[in-house]
């Protein structure tokens, strides 16, 4: 039985971590001119992006596990349990 707290506070932290960096990232880049923002990279962008979506996941599994969003969720966790030889 895989224990449902762990993606839930997994996703929590990965949603966090990216809202964060994305906004004091933002909150930066507009003090220091009006198109500081453009210094943003492509890879930042999709990392932050993908880190934001399997956070997501990662809450909607531990939530509930019947729509796609949860499945890949579930999917995400078992590798990380596997990645860790549990």
């Amino acid at each position: 039985m895989i224990r449902r707290k762990r993606p839930f506070r997994m996703g929590l932290c990965a949603l966090i971590l990216a809202t964060a960096s994305l906004v004091l990232g933002l909150i930066n880049s507009l003090e220091g001119g009006s198109r500081g923002y453009e210094n943003y990279d492509l890879l930042y962008c999709l990392g932050m992006g993908l880190l934001l979506f399997v956070g997501l996941s990662l809450v909607s599994y531990s939530v509930s596990r019947n729509n796609t969003l949860a499945k890949l969720g579930r999917l995400v966790f078992l590798t990380y349990l596997r990645s860790k030889g549990k």
